[in-house]
């Protein structure tokens, strides 16, 4: 909304005096198609004057277009002519008193003011600490108003134009809400390993309505690059927390194919990594799978097992949820799977910037 009050405010007297008179029907034929045609941001005091002899003239106003036979007519034009950005936003008694209504405190200017950047100027200088979000939105909603009683519409009283400026601000605040909420769920993003070492991030899922489950693995060094990925489809109505385990196993058999020596395992089940660093206390649909997974580790001159977030595992998870659509599984060797490309340039991206 910013840009478009911007977009807005910079709009040429030239501009607005012409499609006044489009909308007030002054304008001949001939005119309205150069105006469909043209920009008038070029159009100057001496050219406004001959159009508006001209509208009046073919209005049948006056006989001569240079006589004075209707000065209230002449007036209103010239009106048009001489209104400036200044006495629209700022100086006209409808702005001072939406202003004086705002929340903002505004200092009095002395004199007229012949172009609102002026104002700015000022209030840059000698009020730094205004709420701009206010003042902007403010500017943006008087020159909306004007715009819309130009083209025919019903102008907003003083509590009316208030009113929707302070929806505006909230809406804005809203939309600053929501990106801050998004930026820090981004800040969980996947975490390259230990220098040396291979980061092994799996996932499971389960299939409900086929009966069976899917695996995803995928292993990445320290720079994000993939070594080797895993999506597998399992033809057994496992659990969550089975299928969680299996897939924890699957990578660590991945693992230890690619001759890989010193691997960090990552898995959003809290009870599967809890299972995996104390043995004792893993359940029992999963004892069996956790044992033998403990034994695999050891070939591994180095090894650890974490728990980390849904966020930080996405691509695994993907890869888990593309099982429900293979055959038996697929493998890739020093190669991104194409369903998680995106993801996996995010994951760099994220920790490139992390690590600024």
């Amino acid at each position: 909304m910013a840009f478009s009050a911007a977009t807005k405010l910079s709009g040429s007297l030239g501009t607005i005096l012409y499609n006044s008179m489009l909308n007030s029907g002054c304008a001949s034929q001939s005119q309205r198609s150069c105006g469909r045609a043209n920009s008038f941001s070029s159009i100057g005091v001496k050219s406004a004057y001959w159009v508006a002899q001209r509208c009046l003239k073919e209005r049948k106003i006056g006989s001569d277009p240079g006589s004075n036979s209707d000065n209230s007519k002449m007036k209103a034009i010239w009106k048009m002519v001489w209104e400036t950005s200044g006495h629209i936003l700022w100086d006209c008694n409808f702005a001072k008193e939406v202003w004086s209504g705002s929340k903002i405190k505004l200092p009095s200017l002395p004199g007229p003011v012949n172009e609102f950047l002026n104002v700015v100027w000022v209030l840059v200088e000698d009020c730094p600490n205004i709420n701009w979000v206010i003042f902007a939105v403010t500017a943006w909603s008087f020159w909306n108003n004007r715009n819309t009683v130009t083209h025919g519409g019903r102008s907003k009283d003083m509590e009316g134009l208030i009113q929707s400026v302070a929806s505006y601000v909230a809406e804005i605040k809203e939309v600053k809400i929501t990106q801050s909420r998004g930026n820090s769920v981004s800040t969980h993003c996947w975490s390259p390993p230990k220098h040396g070492w291979y980061k092994v991030n799996t996932d499971g899922a389960v299939f409900k309505e086929t009966g069976s489950c899917g695996i995803g693995v995928v292993i990445r060094n320290e720079k994000g690059q993939i070594m080797g990925a895993l999506c597998r489809r399992l033809e057994v109505p496992l659990g969550a927390l089975e299928v969680e385990a299996m897939a924890v196993e699957e990578g660590v058999h991945f693992a230890r194919d690619l001759c890989l020596n010193q691997i960090v395992v990552e898995s959003d089940s809290l009870g599967v990594v809890n299972s995996l660093c104390n043995p004792g206390m893993s359940q029992s649909s999963i004892r069996k799978v956790v044992e033998g997974t403990r034994l695999d580790l050891r070939c591994f001159e180095a090894w650890e097992v974490v728990h980390t977030r849904r966020g930080c595992n996405t691509a695994a998870h993907i890869l888990a949820r593309n099982a429900k659509f293979v055959n038996n599984s697929v493998i890739w060797v020093e190669d991104i799977p194409p369903m998680i490309v995106d993801q996996v340039i995010n994951d760099v991206n994220c920790m490139v910037s992390n690590s600024v």
